[in-house]
């Protein structure tokens, strides 16, 4: 399925709002009744999944979610002003730095007379000090965007949506995302393993704006397991979370005969690996999201299904 894309992205609220936001979107009173029952069930699907994972990390002590992963630097290009029209901003997020809320998405670039070929992420400080929907438009002079190394030169090409996942931690901004620079083969037996996944650490400045400085390549823990998804994994989009127990999760997005499934993926500190959820759920669902939810820490997710379509 295509992915969210938009010419222009809209976002509404106050400081105020910002911390009614989560009981005032669970009183929409629009939401088709046919959408919201798929909804749910999905929800107690994930729920009973992971309740035993849930009550087994609470006995865990909390670390630092970051302990063990190694980063490489210089593999991105400086940020640079948005100084052409963009073609799109797709799979857009929040995210919230010491009280100050920053949007990010991945761009697409626009060339003249030329197919777009370079993808970078595009983020932009906000100022929502009224109750006016600001909207963020792709010719938007304030958007800062950054290319991975290669990109803007036109060395590597844009070849799919890089799905960009974010989660915040401390004064840092952290962001999963398709490894650009890797291309699946096209041999029949090729899988998921062929599809790289890259976090990579962001840093507020003192301008307001968000730095990508450092990567990290992800390296699975139960390949075996990944290998079972014979056509794509990738990054749900939109936000990840750090758990309470400082576990980091990042909402998942697999393909395997044509059909998209749901699932987790975290890191394992005592074997500095990711690892992905044993199960998938929500067969024909897509663009999930994740939030932990009640006392024993369990985890919900949420996501766009065909079958909960009006």
């Amino acid at each position: 399925m295509a992915p969210r894309t938009h010419s222009r992205t809209r976002v509404t609220g106050s400081s105020e709002r910002r911390k009614e936001g989560r009981e005032s979107e669970l009183q929409r009173p629009n939401m088709s009744r046919h959408l919201f029952c798929s909804a749910v069930l999905l929800l107690v699907v994930v729920l009973c999944g992971t309740s035993g994972a849930a009550h087994a990390v609470q006995t865990k002590t909390d670390v630092d979610p970051f302990t063990g992963i190694g980063w490489t630097s210089s593999q991105w290009e400086a940020p640079t002003k948005v100084n052409e029209t963009l073609f799109s901003l797709r799979v857009p997020s929040l995210v919230e730095v010491n009280n100050n809320v920053f949007f990010v998405a991945e761009a697409l670039c626009k060339e003249k007379g030329e197919s777009c070929s370079r993808a970078g992420i595009a983020s932009r400080h906000l100022d929502l000090t009224d109750d006016k929907p600001t909207e963020i438009l792709t010719q938007d002079t304030s958007l800062v965007v950054q290319f991975p190394e290669g990109v803007a030169t036109g060395a590597v090409e844009a070849k799919d949506t890089m799905r960009p996942t974010t989660v915040v931690a401390g004064d840092s901004v952290y962001m999963l995302l398709r490894n650009q620079s890797v291309t699946p083969s096209v041999d029949k037996l090729a899988n998921a393993r062929d599809w790289g996944l890259l976090l990579v650490k962001g840093s507020v400045s003192g301008g307001n704006e968000i730095t990508w400085k450092e990567t990290h390549a992800v390296t699975f823990g139960n390949d075996e397991y990944v290998a079972k998804f014979s056509t794509q994994l990738v990054s749900g989009g939109g936000s990840g979370i750090k758990t309470k127990d400082g576990t980091l999760m990042f909402p998942m997005q697999a393909t395997e005969k044509g059909t998209t499934s749901l699932l987790s993926m975290r890191f394992d500190n005592s074997e500095n690996k990711w690892k992905l959820s044993r199960k998938t759920v929500g067969d024909g669902c897509r663009d999930p999201t994740i939030v932990e939810w009640g006392e024993e820490n369990r985890l919900l997710m949420m996501a766009s299904c065909e079958q909960g379509l009006p």
